[in-house]
């Protein structure tokens, strides 16, 4: 039986809003905030690793749909926002 195509690619904004969330947490720190503290602070949040919160940024890794959903708490948007689906040209 022959493989289904998927005419779709996932699309993954996790850059954007880890750097939105790294100034923000600067503004309230007063200080300098590195990425593994964003990591940090969002895997303590969904209760996984930080290394998970990396490898979705990375796109080495798809969150869960719960995951997906913690995530998208933690960084103040939603799942669309974070997450979605485009047509494959």
């Amino acid at each position: 039986m022959a493989k289904a195509t998927f005419p779709y690619k996932l699309t993954n904004n996790m850059e954007r809003f880890v750097r939105l969330k790294q100034a923000e947490m600067m503004e309230e720190k007063g200080d300098k905030v590195t990425l593994q503290e964003v990591y940090q602070a969002a895997g303590e949040f969904c209760g996984v690793q930080p290394y998970t919160i990396s490898m979705i940024k990375g796109g080495a890794y798809r969150p869960s749909i719960i995951l997906a959903f913690l995530l998208a708490e933690f960084f103040g948007t939603t799942v669309d926002e974070l997450f979605g689906i485009e047509p494959e040209n």
